[in-house]
């Protein structure tokens, strides 16, 4: 059994930490961008239908056995078929709309933070940009 070192985080847990401090960071500089709080949101309700669109393929057809078993009422079988028909067709529509918008929205946002990035690096001193740490920070921040 590993024993503990008393101030030693183990790599998971300090990696978990580190990745919650980046996104944090990063919605908060997504958020302070012109295009930023519309990216968020309409990824925000992208997610949400792409949540709740599929529940439509898990209720509708238990939806209409019950109705071809039970009560046998024509308008609601019609409604019920016509809302699993419909869904993926809006479904679809709302997709190709959201994803063009914000592929837009992205554009933007990416050029804005290239600029930043570049600026940052341009206004850096030649001693501290030639350290070999941050050569490898900037690889790895210029490859996303």
């Amino acid at each position: 059994m590993e024993r503990e070192i008393p101030g030693k985080e183990d790599k998971k847990s300090q990696s978990v930490r580190n990745t919650i401090k980046t996104t944090k960071y990063m919605l908060r500089y997504v958020w302070n961008e012109k295009h930023g709080k519309s990216f968020i949101f309409v990824k925000g309700i992208t997610a949400l239908l792409n949540a709740v669109f599929p529940l439509a393929f898990t209720i509708m057809p238990g939806l209409i056995i019950n109705e071809l078993t039970n009560e046998q009422r024509i308008n609601t079988l019609v409604l019920y078929v016509g809302v699993l028909i419909i869904t993926p067709v809006i479904s679809q529509m709302i997709t190709v709309f959201t994803n063009r918008y914000l592929t837009k929205l992205s554009m933007k946002l990416n050029l804005k933070f290239e600029t930043d990035f570049y600026n940052h690096i341009a206004n850096m001193d030649y001693e501290t940009l030639e350290n070999p740490n941050i050569q490898t920070m900037k690889g790895r921040a210029g490859e996303t």
